[in-house]
């Protein structure tokens, strides 16, 4: 049985790498001076792509820094037609916790001044091929730093997703 699906396979595989040359060659002459061919892209389904970059880590200077603490992230898309990026956070504020304390230190984020984008309002490129950054600005409440001096840490979770446009 296995040698007979052997030359089953063999004889498709031939007929597979025969379907080139039957293709049609055009041929300009006398009688026909001018021939119109198409000109297609082929692949272009596997070829989208987008890319979020994002720090591993935001390091904050105890008190904070003169003029305001800020990270930047930034984006690449190059996608179909009627598509765009989204691209959001999971939280507009947090508390930053120390292992060895009940010490919390509270922070807002914010994007110029508005709300950073979380899932239901999420950041969207304007089009298909978009490239840009963000900053994100990181707030602190006057006396937010009145706590024991150590690490403070939390998370931010970013998530990015490609969306059909409305109405495409």
């Amino acid at each position: 049985m296995k040698k007979v699906l052997s030359v089953v396979l063999a004889a498709l595989l031939l007929c597979a790498a025969c379907v080139p040359a039957f293709a049609a060659n055009l041929t300009l002459d006398k009688a026909t001076p001018s021939q119109t061919i198409e000109v297609t892209t082929s692949d272009w389904e596997d070829a989208a792509s987008y890319t979020v970059t994002i720090p591993a880590t935001v390091k904050i200077p105890w008190f904070g820094t003169t003029g305001g603490d800020s990270f930047e992230w930034s984006y690449a898309c190059q996608l179909p037609i009627g598509q765009h990026l989204e691209v959001y956070l999971d939280k507009t504020a947090g508390a930053m916790t120390n292992a060895d304390t009940t010490d919390t230190l509270p922070y807002t984020l914010s994007t110029d001044g508005a709300n950073v984008p979380l899932s239901n309002d999420p950041f969207c490129t304007a089009g298909a091929v978009e490239t840009g950054s963000q900053k994100v600005d990181i707030g602190f409440a006057e006396g937010a730093w009145k706590i024991a001096i150590g690490e403070y840490t939390d998370t931010l979770t970013f998530t990015a997703a490609v969306a059909v446009e409305h109405g495409a």
